[in-house]
């Protein structure tokens, strides 16, 4: 499911390129202003964003203990949050 949503929203991006380049090169004219090609460019990140919504990420970590690096771990993300706090601290020092 992830990847035909991926694929979904890329072939929509790579429908509106081909609009552009039939318009802008084969054609020589400027694009139509309202072009339909925009509204489809529009909408091609709603598959993408729903792809990463399911996160197969996160079904994997329910059924593989083996790897925990690849699974959210909270106390994670507060350790690399605070590493950033140090290190920009100190960037901002100098």
């Amino acid at each position: 499911m992830f990847w035909s949503l991926m694929t979904a929203g890329m072939a929509m991006w790579c429908c509106n390129q081909s609009f552009w380049v039939w318009f802008e090169v084969m054609l020589r004219r400027t694009l139509p202003n309202p072009f339909l090609g925009d509204m489809v460019l529009f909408l091609h990140i709603v598959p993408i964003m729903a792809a990463v919504a399911i996160r197969p990420i996160a079904e994997r970590c329910v059924k593989d203990v083996a790897e925990p690096a690849q699974c959210h771990d909270p106390a994670g993300l507060v350790d690399h949050g605070l590493r950033l706090l140090r290190f920009s601290r100190r960037v901002h020092r100098l």
